[in-house]
C-alpha cells in the first residue's frame, strides 16, 4: 500500500511536481481537431496538467495556446476576442499572438511595456485528428 506521500509523488501533476516535470517532456494530445476552435472563432478554455490555458485558432488558421489569465489583470482570455495576428483580452484590450508576445497595449502609452512582458504560451501541433502541445523546457523539446 502506498503512503499518501507516496501516492502524491506519483499522482500529482500540476507545475512544479516532479511527475508534472516527466509529463511536460513529451508532446500531449490536449483536444480533437474537432474540439479546436475554427478561424476568428470563439477561444476554447483547457486545464492541462493543472494549468489554465486558453486555445485559439488566429484569421490565418494558426494554432494558439496561451495561459487563460492576461498578463495585466488576469481577466481570463477564454472572454477574449480572437482578431489578426492573435486574441484580444476584453478586460483592456490588450493584445497577444500565439507565442505570446504582446502586440498592443491601448491603455498604456510606454511602448516599452510589449518588449518587456510575453505571456506563457505552449507550441502546438495538430496531427491524426488531434492537437498536441508541449510544455516543457524549450531547449530539450522533442521532435514531433
Amino acid at each position: 500500500m502506498l503512503s499518501q506521500a507516496e501516492n502524491d509523488l506519483l499522482c500529482r501533476i500540476g507545475p512544479g511536481t516532479p511527475m508534472g516535470a516527466v509529463f511536460r517532456r513529451f508532446w500531449n494530445p490536449v483536444a480533437m481537431s474537432e474540439q479546436a476552435p475554427a478561424a476568428d472563432g470563439e477561444p476554447v478554455r483547457l486545464e492541462i496538467l493543472g494549468e489554465h490555458l486558453v486555445l485559439f485558432r488566429d484569421r490565418d488558421g494558426r494554432l494558439g495556446l496561451l495561459e487563460e489569465g492576461c498578463l495585466h489583470r488576469g481577466a481570463s482570455l477564454a472572454l477574449g476576442r480572437v482578431e489578426s495576428g492573435g486574441i484580444r483580452c476584453l478586460y483592456h484590450g490588450w493584445k497577444f499572438d500565439r507565442e505570446g508576445s504582446v502586440l498592443e497595449v491601448p491603455n498604456h502609452p510606454d511602448p516599452r511595456v510589449r518588449q518587456r512582458l510575453k505571456a506563457t504560451a505552449y507550441p502546438v501541433r495538430e496531427a491524426g485528428g488531434f492537437v498536441w502541445t508541449y510544455m516543457g523546457p524549450p531547449d530539450r523539446m522533442p521532435a514531433f
